[in-house]
């Protein structure tokens, strides 16, 4: 399963529209919105949503290679290095 979808039915299982989770991980609806279509949250965020639901990064993003690759591109530019 996909982050976005993986999200998408997090929200919904807790009764959330996109602008009401929006307000509870202080971002614009329209970030949750792009979450669930296609582009994944930096690691903050996904931190913030593993917090606020009560689950697991594994859960969020387990066996998505992109995720893991985009989450090393956000530490090294974080970082202020191409090296990891």
């Amino acid at each position: 399963m996909k982050v976005s979808q993986v999200l998408k039915e997090i929200r919904q299982k807790h009764g959330l529209t996109q602008d009401s989770l929006a307000q509870k991980l202080h971002v614009s609806r329209s970030a949750v919105a792009r979450w669930e279509s296609a582009d994944l949250p930096d690691i903050a965020n996904l931190l913030a949503i593993s917090e606020t639901f009560q689950i697991s990064l594994d859960r969020l993003i387990k066996e998505v290679k992109v995720v893991k690759e985009k989450i090393i591109r956000d530490s090294r530019r974080k970082n202020g290095t191409t090296e990891f």
